[in-house]
């Protein structure tokens, strides 16, 4: 720019400086200082201040100042509502000169300003373009483009908004109909209330089927229970909770060994099943017990076994 900040805001050019100096009978403003501020509490050194930055360089280095800052939740305000104030009254209530200089006497300052503003406007005009004039009407143009622009920003983002209010209606109505669908969906898939091994299907995939027809048979392998009877003479010693080590029988002579916890006996006796051997052969009636065990995968179901208790 052909004036630099300092040249813009102090007056006095270096003739007219010194001829100001000769009035007053110093040759430079460091004699006049000297002059004219007590020896006591005059500097004798200069400030250590680091070289003047232009305008343009200074408000690039307060930017990246700025730039350092983090933004953080602000706890300002905390516990009121955003509010959106209508144009008419920011422009004719909050940024009315009236509410602030209200009295007479001071409204002679709001011209001034006003001048002021001509005139640092008649400067910019002039440093941009080495011009010695600038027409002060250009500021009242350029307001007025500015002022119509700021309308039809305001115009848009009116239109936006509503816009943006349609839209959020018109999604929450589909969010209502996909969670519609896929209940729907959920709805078509049986689902089975157990975890296990499937043993058996009865049906295929992609068959219809008749309502209460069952679809497969599972079961849990993991923890399985071994059927044993006993006699009358056994049961006396036999509690629900009594440890029992039970032999899962491969055939061959071929045992596994699991150790199980009695979990049932039944309350009335039956006749001797003709595959199932007790230690008194003579016995007709037993009572059957379930003893518990964790399967690790090689007792089967059905399998043969012995169990001492």
């Amino acid at each position: 720019m052909p004036l630099s900040f300092v040249d813009r805001h102090n007056g006095p050019r270096p003739a007219q400086e010194k001829q100001m100096l000769e009035v007053l009978g110093v040759s430079s403003l460091e004699e006049l200082i000297g002059q004219t501020v007590p020896k006591d509490i005059l500097l004798k050194e200069p400030l250590g201040l680091e070289p003047a930055m232009s305008e343009h360089a200074y408000l690039a280095h307060l930017k990246q100042i700025a730039g350092k800052n983090r933004n953080l939740r602000s706890m300002i305000g905390l516990g009121f509502y955003g509010t959106a104030s209508p144009a008419v009254i920011t422009r004719n209530v909050f940024e009315n000169p009236c509410w602030y200089t209200s009295y007479t006497p001071y409204q002679a300052e709001i011209s001034q300003g006003r001048l002021e503003a001509l005139i640092n406007f008649q400067t910019m005009i002039s440093s941009l373009t080495g011009f010695s004039l600038a027409n002060c009407s250009m500021l009242d143009d350029a307001t007025a483009q500015v002022q119509v622009l700021q309308w039809q920003l305001d115009a848009q983002g009116s239109s936006l908004s509503t816009t943006t209010e349609s839209l959020s209606r018109q999604m929450n109505a589909t969010d209502v109909q996909i969670r519609q669908l896929r209940d729907q969906l959920a709805k078509c898939h049986v689902v089975a209330p157990i975890g296990g091994t499937v043993l058996e299907k009865y049906v295929e995939r992609g068959e219809f089927v008749a309502l209460g027809k069952p679809l497969l048979k599972v079961a849990d392998t993991e923890n399985i229970f071994i059927r044993a009877y006993v006699t009358s003479g056994q049961l006396q010693s036999i509690r629900v909770g009594q440890k029992a080590t039970v032999f899962a029988d491969f055939g061959g002579g071929q045992r596994k060994e699991y150790q199980g916890t009695v979990s049932w006996i039944s309350n009335r006796s039956e006749f001797t099943p003709k595959t199932i051997l007790t230690d008194d052969e003579r016995a007709d009636l037993v009572y059957a017990v379930k003893v518990a065990i964790r399967n690790d995968g090689f007792a089967k179901i059905g399998m043969y076994g012995e169990v001492k208790f």
